[in-house]
């Protein structure tokens, strides 16, 4: 046994008391289920199929794409895209910090999301659909035989990005997010992208005065690869060259000025 001094505060007064801990022992650690239960109360779920933090649902159309594994090319389906949620302010290497399960040709869940050490509660996160199409979408030239190797996995620098920004709550019900994306041919060179997103947040909107048990918001963008600039649709009329036009330097379909916003938000 030793024995330790603990400074207390009563009033404005300092008191100093004397108490003792030992110097070893063990310490049971219980980890909360997906509804935030421990011990008896718990169903014992997390970390598994259960303890979902997103629900994915993603469509690609308009041109074929490259197997990820083989480089094989084909319509859009399972081995053709993949996916990770990563924390937009570390622009570095951007770690995954969550576990993708695919659950369809088009769906998977995101799990242990909220276990990461970057994870902070309706802190803005990014959901990366990633994918490769047979040309490139600058020029709308072919890629298959030009830049890639035989037979070999496709290398991350023919992958495109489709970033979805979203939040998670502090609750552990899962968002659930829905990208259908489409690649057009843009008619001054290579292409346009033009992607639907959905995102179904459990809990409260803090924008709104009114008390809601999930809220959801909708966007259409169009991304013009070759000129790396992307537009919201914000009047849901289907034309964007009347619409703003944001600088979207690594052509993720999120323009830099809205992610410094919600990073500056953050």
């Amino acid at each position: 046994m030793m024995l330790r001094h603990v400074l207390t505060a009563s009033a404005s007064v300092l008191v100093a008391v004397a108490v003792s801990c030992a110097t070893s022992g063990n310490w049971p650690v219980a980890l909360p289920d997906q509804h935030d239960a421990v011990g008896t109360g718990s169903n014992g779920s997390y970390g598994s199929a259960a303890a979902v933090d997103v629900q994915l649902g993603v469509s690609i159309s308009g041109l074929a794409l490259l197997d990820l594994n083989s480089g094989s090319s084909g319509s859009f389906g399972a081995g053709k895209w993949s996916t990770r949620v990563v924390d937009p302010i570390d622009i570095v290497d951007r770690p995954t910090l969550g576990t993708v399960t695919p659950t369809g040709p088009g769906s998977a869940t995101i799990t242990a999301v909220r276990t990461s050490p970057l994870y902070v509660p309706n802190k803005t996160l990014l959901l990366n659909v990633r994918y490769a199409p047979v040309v490139n979408l600058a020029t709308g030239a072919p890629k298959l035989g030009a830049g890639l190797r035989k037979a070999s996995a496709v290398p991350e620098s023919e992958l495109v990005t489709c970033a979805v920004p979203f939040r998670l709550p502090e609750g552990r019900a899962p968002v659930e997010i829905t990208s259908d994306i489409d690649l057009t041919p843009n008619p001054h060179g290579g292409y346009f992208l033009i992607v639907s997103n959905t995102v179904v947040t459990p809990g409260d909107d803090p924008a709104t005065p009114q008390i809601e048990t999930s809220y959801t918001r909708h966007w259409t963008s169009r991304l013009d690869y070759a000129a790396a600039s992307v537009s919201e649709d914000t009047d849901n009329d289907g034309e964007f060259d009347d619409e703003t036009q944001m600088v979207d330097a690594d052509r993720d379909t999120v323009g830099d000025p809205e992610l410094a916003e919600e990073i500056g938000d953050d």
